[in-house]
């Protein structure tokens, strides 16, 4: 194979997308970190969100004329309050969070969320405005036939139930057990009940993972409590 031929093949070649459930999988692995690896991620996390915050307000203040990327976000169609739990291996409740959030092309955007800073809750919700149209984690379109499809091109579907008077499909998620290295990683269950008037939004999750004789534990469970359209 000679230069043009290779580069033709690169051309050609897309990287395979994401699974249109990364969203609920990565904030699943989340809830099964260690308190200490937790610690660490929130402090990754908040001290990259408040200086990427700081430095889109300033690159805003001085090209305010050609520089617009915190300009007034897209009506947001709908607001869903929900409840999470996350629970500790023995079955205890660890933390409850309280959001208030919405779905644009696959992203979650978050508008509140209880217990937090009310700085780091500022910054979130501009930088979600401000980079949304940017970074997607799916593929707009990927999403788009995702939601035409009734929620139902992506997992098992094992039915529907209607969650706040909106009709939901019902998916599960399977990862079995797998090993990485020599660490071996439990498999887990996600369930997910998504609302196709809401753009997929998941109004319900529960997300099961494997203990060591096969059956078994909640990690974590999220339910919607109240939807407002067109706030």
């Amino acid at each position: 194979m000679n230069d043009s031929e290779l580069d033709n093949v690169l051309n050609t070649w897309k990287a395979p997308a994401p699974p249109l459930y990364l969203r609920a999988s990565i904030r699943a692995g989340y809830a099964t970190l260690t308190p200490k690896a937790r610690r660490r991620f929130r402090l990754s996390f908040w001290a990259i969100a408040l200086v990427s915050a700081a430095f889109l307000v300033a690159v805003t203040a001085a090209f305010s004329k050609t520089v617009n990327l915190l300009a007034r976000p897209a009506k947001i169609p709908y607001i869903v309050e929900t409840h999470t739990n996350t629970y500790n291996r023995d079955g205890s409740l660890h933390r409850e969070i309280q959001m208030s959030s919405y779905i644009r092309n696959g992203r979650e955007i978050i508008l509140s969320r209880t217990p937090g800073n009310p700085l780091v809750t500022f910054a979130i919700r501009n930088l979600n405005a401000a980079l949304s149209p940017l970074f997607s984690r799916v593929d707009p379109h990927r999403w788009a036939e995702f939601v035409a499809s009734g929620c139902s091109n992506d997992g098992t579907v094992v039915g529907h139930e209607t969650v706040l008077g909106y009709r939901t499909t019902v998916t599960e998620h399977l990862s079995p057990s797998h090993d990485v290295g020599d660490v071996l990683h439990d498999g887990r269950i996600i369930t997910l009940w998504q609302a196709p008037d809401l753009g997929c939004f998941d109004l319900k999750m529960v997300h099961e993972q494997q203990n060591s004789d096969g059956t078994y534990r909640l990690v974590e469970e999220r339910h919607a409590f109240k939807v407002i359209v067109n706030p």
